[in-house]
């Protein structure tokens, strides 16, 4: 099996490994043994993911031959794991499959990044097995799982973290600029990157909405209360209300309102 070139902590531990039964004196199968019809033992790493101590046990034991197997994610198993609208009824479905699929799509950047390892070896006739899982590959994992069990429920941003998005699009220099809901959108979306593709269709709505309030009531009355100031300024200076509304980039007629003002 080929390594991956891109930062994987699983595979870094398949090299830990296999440098460790080297020093240790057992010799690595690259392969699994299989489960059926066989005793076996189950390392259980709720209490411990130390995959030291488990060949440490095959050391102590001198169970010779360690079986260690480990594999890439790809992008089949999300492809995979995808529902199709049309497979699901209701008036609910189809909003709730696509957020789930939306879900599913952002494990694609873990493509080919190790997902699980499996060591193993035989003592007196029993199988003993340690089972690795990177944590991102068990949310994989736990969100099928919950689709299959009817128990999905989307991802839902926390207040805070709607408002911190809120805040950053608004701060966004291109921001006042947009003249519609569909551009502020396509702004919100290059800046989150690829996170904006687990996005829920009503977080990001309820982002935009957030963001249009802050600017109404936070960020207009102090540029309004800015270009009143500055137009006062460059009035009593001496100039046209064209040339101020050339400095300040507004209209002859805004010019008007905040002198007016």
């Amino acid at each position: 099996m080929t390594f991956n070139r891109r930062h994987d902590p699983l595979l870094e531990t398949v090299r830990e490994i296999q440098e460790y039964c080297e020093a240790s004196g057992l010799t690595v199968f690259a392969g699994h043994l299989t489960r059926d019809k066989e005793t076996v033992a189950i390392w259980n790493p709720a209490h411990s993911r130390d995959w030291q101590s488990f060949l440490g046990v095959a050391v102590a034991r001198a169970a010779g031959v360690v079986y260690l197997d480990w594999a890439p994610f790809e992008d089949q198993q999300i492809d995979e794991a995808l529902i199709r609208p049309s497979d699901e009824a209701g008036s609910e479905a189809g909003p709730r499959v696509e957020e789930y699929n939306r879900e599913l799509d952002r494990f694609r950047g873990y493509a080919g990044t190790t997902s699980l390892v499996e060591i193993a070896y035989s003592l007196g006739g029993v199988f003993h097995f340690l089972e690795l899982a990177a944590d991102w590959f068990a949310e994989f994992e736990d969100l099928v799982d919950a689709w299959d069990d009817g128990a999905y429920q989307p991802r839902r941003l926390s207040r805070a973290r709607v408002h911190e998005l809120a805040n950053q699009l608004v701060n966004h220099p291109h921001y006042k600029t947009c003249q519609s809901k569909a551009q502020r959108r396509y702004l919100l979306e290059q800046l989150l990157g690829r996170d904006f593709e687990s996005l829920r269709s009503s977080d990001t709505a309820a982002i935009l909405d957030r963001a249009a309030a802050i600017f109404d009531l936070e960020i207009k009355p102090l540029e309004r209360s800015y270009l009143r100031q500055r137009a006062r300024e460059m009035k009593e200076q001496g100039l046209s209300l064209d040339a101020i509304a050339g400095s300040l980039e507004v209209s002859r007629a805004v010019v008007k309102t905040l002198l007016a003002g």
